[in-house]
């Protein structure tokens, strides 16, 4: 079944795949304002490079493809669903299960010095 356009305002009807690819750029602008902030608003190399944009660029074209794919019922599920897209094809591309972690943040130690009471 497909999924009925949304009314925007001062748009009109857009459909669920652009709304999904409105999503996934919307992350996409957010992860590079993040990154030039990080080096004093400079651009990082990645950004500069034309293979890393077309792949990004087509990342966030197959990303609305989710909202249509999983039915969205109105227009921010359709956005949520393509802001999210990225993380999901990016742990499906790893052959990362449901629940399964990615890679370890740190090595945590789990065991506690042992205490010795004084006077035993």
């Amino acid at each position: 079944m497909a999924a009925a356009p949304f009314t925007l305002p001062l748009i009109g009807e857009v459909g669920p795949y652009w709304i999904g690819v409105i999503g996934s750029l919307a992350v996409e602008a957010g992860a590079a304002f993040k990154a030039c902030s990080e080096i004093d608003g400079h651009c990082p190399e990645r950004y500069k490079r034309i293979p890393y944009l077309l792949f990004r660029a087509i990342l966030a074209l197959v990303s609305g493809t989710l909202p249509v794919v999983m039915d969205a019922q109105n227009s921010l599920t359709a956005f949520y669903l393509g802001a999210s897209a990225p993380l999901i094809l990016d742990r499906l591309a790893k052959g990362v299960k449901p629940g399964e972690a990615v890679a370890p943040v740190a090595e945590v130690t789990t065991q506690r010095p042992s205490r010795t009471r004084k006077g035993s």
